[in-house]
C-alpha cells in the first residue's frame, strides 16, 4: 500500500500548517494523533475504538498510569522490534545496540538534531512499501 504523502519538508510544512500552534495547542494535537491512531488501528483490522472510547480507556488503563520515561523505554524497544520485523539486521543487547548507534548519541549530534532526524526517519520509513 502506498502513502498519500512524501517526506518533502517544504510540502509537509505547508500541509501541516493547521496542526501547528496557530490553529491548535499540544492537547488538541495529542487528541488528533489519538484519533488518527484509533482510525489507523481499525483500518489495519484491529479493535475499532471509534465509537467506544470507554473501551479504549479500559484497554489502555495500564499504559496511562506509566511514567514518561517508562513509556519512552517501551517506545525504544518497539522501534528496535519494528526495525527487525521489517527486515533490519539489528540484534544484540541494548548495550551493543547503543555502541552501534554511538554516532547518533549526544557525542555526535545535539538533542535538536536527534529529534529532527528521528522525525525525518519516521517519515521516510512510513512512506516505504513494507517488504513481504
Amino acid at each position: 500500500m502506498s502513502t498519500t504523502y512524501s517526506c518533502d519538508l517544504n510540502t509537509l510544512m505547508q500541509l501541516s500548517t493547521c496542526y501547528g500552534d496557530k490553529c491548535m495547542g499540544r492537547v488538541d494535537r495529542n487528541a488528533v494523533i489519538i484519533w488518527a491512531r484509533i482510525k489507523n488501528l481499525a483500518a489495519l483490522g484491529g479493535t475499532d475504538y471509534s465509537n467506544n472510547v470507554a473501551q479504549l480507556m479500559i484497554d489502555a488503563r495500564q499504559w496511562v498510569v506509566r511514567a514518561h520515561d517508562e513509556l519512552e523505554q517501551i517506545a525504544t524497544y518497539l522501534a528496535v522490534q519494528n526495525a527487525i520485523n521489517d527486515g533490519a539486521s539489528l540484534s544484540g543487547t541494548p548495550n551493543s545496540i547503543i555502541t552501534a548507534a554511538k554516532c547518533a548519541t549526544i557525542d555526535c549530534m545535539g538533542r535538536t538534531q536527534q529529534e529532527g532526524i528521528m522525525s525525518f526517519l519516521g517519515c521516510a520509513i512510513t512512506t516505504q512499501v513494507k517488504p513481504e
